[in-house]
């Protein structure tokens, strides 16, 4: 799980560099890379050792732009980008969220 998490978070920063900056925004990930350049383990060990029914929200610039994970009851782990800057970032949120569910982190629909 852990490599699933790590590739997953790797695929993000490089779909946000690919993604456009807002004129005196920083990039649209900065504080994600921060987070997981200075607490690398314990960032994941942190995501790993969700209880079930936990949930998180990790700021990817350091602002309004969240990154949610929850586990479920079987261990899964599930995530969604969003928060109150979403709309700023709505390409980025868009295929943030296609990679959520190319990667399988998704909520499974019932």
């Amino acid at each position: 799980m852990e490599f699933r998490l790590r590739l997953f978070f790797f695929k993000l920063i490089k779909l946000a560099i690919r993604s456009p900056a807002k004129s005196g925004w920083e990039n649209i990930v900065d504080y994600l890379v921060e987070k997981l350049v200075v607490y690398n383990k314990s960032f994941f060990d942190d995501i790993l050792a969700l209880d079930c029914f936990d949930s998180t929200e990790i700021r990817l610039n350091g602002a309004g732009l969240k990154l949610y994970i929850s586990k479920r009851v079987s261990g899964r782990i599930t995530m969604t980008v969003g928060g109150d800057q979403a709309n700023m970032y709505s390409e980025f949120v868009k295929r943030a969220n296609e990679l959520i569910k190319d990667q399988d982190f998704n909520e499974k629909e019932i």
